[in-house]
């Protein structure tokens, strides 16, 4: 992941900037809050009785920004990127998230 993070950076292949509110926020609702949600690009958590929608595809260069607010989608132009310990962060969860899933069909499929 750090090199693919690194390539990134040394080439300005990133689509979004940095921004430290948004990598401030993106931690506290990755520990604070409940995942509700999953697509094939998106994570989706709750806090505080709204529903924020997370882009988890395009590892590296377009990951980690916020995607929807209860459904409503985000303006391209608010769309940030995460530093990199945050976005680690978010990537173990959703790999956490994504196997628990694939888990859970195996063993509807097949059984224990």
């Amino acid at each position: 992941m750090w090199l693919r993070w690194l390539s990134n950076k040394l080439f300005c292949l990133f689509q979004q900037e940095y921004n430290k509110s948004w990598d401030d926020f993106l931690k506290y609702i990755a520990e604070e809050s409940n995942v509700v949600g999953f697509s094939e690009h998106t994570v989706s958590f709750k806090l505080n009785n709204r529903i924020y929608t997370v882009w988890t595809e395009n590892k590296f260069y377009s990951y980690g920004h916020l995607y929807r607010i209860d459904g409503e989608e985000v303006e391209d132009s608010l769309w940030f990127r995460p530093s990199y310990k945050v976005a680690r962060k978010l990537y173990k969860l959703e790999i956490e998230i994504r196997t628990k899933d694939v888990r859970s069909k195996t063993n509807k499929i097949y059984g224990d």
